[in-house]
């Protein structure tokens, strides 16, 4: 698949601080807003639109998450994620890259799956219904059990710590007792892909 057009749209408001007890409460209400704007002035015409962020991939098998949704009677297809743990295959000092999702493979199988994320059919909208993080406000949409995406503790920042770096690398012995797997359906499908391309430093 190739991306033919993107854009990428000035967004100059606050996301507001973390807040609530012990800091459990997202400040989304600027992704709302951004998600309604891009859902009513941009995507009208798309087949479906993802909302995801991009220490996320969508795994799963045929058919697409598009045409799952389009084949919903809801016209979404929603998705629980799974963390892939920051323990990289080669550590990052000596990659002599950025990283990447295929540097990381290691899952902990006794930990919860995360809120869900979702696929949507604009076009199957109603003007009531709400894009929010982990669901359309208004609508009832089974999570797809075929489909997980994955969500890459080694691919983002610590925002909520204020934080501009990476996280940092972990190693395997730094989950001792915890129930490490190597998520081969994870590995399978970044194969399909062949190697990535590293175009950034």
């Amino acid at each position: 698949m190739t991306c033919e057009v993107f854009s990428v749209v000035e967004w100059p408001y606050p996301w507001g601080p973390t807040g609530g007890p012990n800091a459990v409460w997202d400040s989304d209400y600027g992704q709302h807003g951004s998600w309604e704007h891009a859902w009513r002035r941009m995507c009208l015409e798309a087949a479906t639109v993802t909302f995801g962020d991009v220490d996320e991939l969508i795994v799963g098998p045929p058919p697409t998450v598009t045409d799952r949704a389009l084949a919903a009677e809801s016209g979404i297809c929603s998705y629980s994620r799974r963390s892939v743990l920051n323990v990289p295959t080669t550590p990052t000092d000596s990659l002599g890259r950025m990283r990447d999702y295929a540097d990381y493979r290691l899952i902990d199988t006794s930990e919860s799956l995360l809120s869900p994320k979702y696929t949507v059919a604009p076009e199957r909208l109603r003007e009531s219904d709400q894009l929010m993080v982990h669901r359309v406000a208004g609508r009832s949409s089974a999570e797809d059990p075929d489909v997980l995406a994955r969500h890459f503790d080694g691919i983002r920042i610590e925002w909520r710590d204020r934080e501009t770096h990476p996280v940092v690398d972990l190693a395997e012995e730094d989950f001792d007792g915890f129930d490490l797997e190597v998520d081969e359906e994870l590995v399978s499908s970044l194969a399909t892909l062949g190697p990535p391309a590293h175009t950034c430093p």
